[in-house]
């Protein structure tokens, strides 16, 4: 069932860095899962998060549902449930989302999360 106010797709991936920042680069699972988050509740970029909107705040940009990718070594310990929290989807539809895991780098980076979401991610919020 559409809904008109809602883009089709919105996307959102971390980290994004310059090649020459890699080396020097120690993500965790935890913190890239709670930026890839932030970026989805404040519909913005890794560059523009917006660390106070949280969960319970009234204008987080909600989601019908989503997917999260996640790419890289040691995922064993890794908590996926901050991506089933049904504050961040959508009444009408509920905590609607899909985690993948795959061992594989991407963009050989040693870790990383992408989201791609039903929001209104690119809608301004006013």
């Amino acid at each position: 069932c559409p809904v008109s106010a809602y883009k089709l797709l919105g996307a959102t991936s971390v980290p994004m860095m310059p090649k020459a920042s890699r080396e020097f680069t120690n993500d965790s699972w935890d913190g890239l899962m709670k930026r890839c988050l932030q970026m989805q509740l404040g519909a913005s970029t890794e560059a523009n998060i917006n660390w106070s909107r949280k969960l319970t705040s009234l204008n987080i940009n909600r989601t019908v549902a989503s997917m999260v990718f996640m790419r890289g070594r040691e995922q064993h310990n890794v908590n996926k449930s901050i991506f089933r929290q049904s504050e961040i989807y959508s009444e009408l539809f509920g905590p609607e989302v899909s985690i993948y895991s795959d061992l594989n780098s991407f963009a050989k980076n040693d870790k990383s999360v992408s989201m791609i979401s039903n929001s209104q991610m690119g809608i301004p919020q006013l």
